[in-house]
């Protein structure tokens, strides 16, 4: 019986394809393993973004714990589909396997994007789209919350893969989001007005807010992020002039 021979390229690639095989199969039985905790992860991260885009306070949501914004999203959270024409498709937003980013690059009449509803304690009804866009390095994405006039803007909750911190990364802090509530996106004639000024170019009164000091390809990509918004929800919306 012969002896492998420990010294030969044919010993070593055999023992690195073997130890590769098992890694492979260690971190395929991990990720399984792994899965429903992180889907539940991504559910109750996409389920707090939603609610701090339609509450003054979004800083008391981020604190909550995860049983309370589940039960709470259940409560006063619902979601439906709609189709390029303003029809609704599905009676609910599928959490876990629908994905936003799919649609967003089908731009034919199949296209199919979520609105999701909420009611506050006086009954007030307010409608929630989804954003994505691109910062600086990658993308940004978040939700913008408006009225039941389609105009009045009630919050907003962004987030963001690789802005810089101190810089783009500030599209998350309270002192960038509480500037767009209660902000018009158009006038009485129904044009587009809404801008996310560069910083310090923002004049009170406006229907803007002002941008991020440092961050201007951030703050122009939150400005276009929300224009196109628009644009894909037009059948909501319903601009004028955009």
């Amino acid at each position: 019986m012969s002896k492998f021979n420990k010294d030969s390229n044919a010993y070593t690639i055999g023992f690195l394809a073997v130890l590769a095989l098992v890694v492979a199969l260690m971190l395929g039985m991990l990720n399984q393993l792994l899965k429903p905790m992180v889907d539940a992860n991504i559910k109750l991260d996409t389920r707090k973004k939603i609610l701090m885009s339609c509450v003054s306070d979004p800083n008391s949501i981020a604190a909550k714990e995860g049983d309370w914004i589940n039960s709470t999203y259940e409560s006063a959270i619902s979601g439906i589909l709609i189709n390029e024409a303003g029809d609704t498709v599905a009676q609910e937003v599928p959490e876990g396997s629908y994905d936003f980013r799919d649609e967003v690059k089908n731009k034919g009449a199949s296209r199919q994007i979520p609105i999701y509803s909420y009611t506050d304690e006086n009954d007030s009804t307010y409608y929630i789209v989804q954003m994505i866009g691109m910062g600086l390095w990658d993308e940004v994405n978040g939700y913008l919350c408006v009225g039941s006039d389609w105009n009045t803007i009630k919050g907003v909750a962004f987030d963001h893969k690789g802005e810089t911190p101190g810089l783009g990364a500030e599209l998350v802090k309270p002192w960038f989001t509480n500037q767009f509530i209660n902000k018009k996106l158009f006038d009485e004639e129904g044009n587009y007005v809404f801008k996310v000024y560069k910083a310090g170019k923002y004049v009170s009164g406006e229907n803007g807010v002002d941008g991020m000091s440092g961050a201007t390809l951030t703050t122009v990509g939150v400005d276009m992020m929300i224009r196109e918004t628009v644009k894909m929800y037009s059948s909501k919306f319903n601009p004028v002039n955009l």
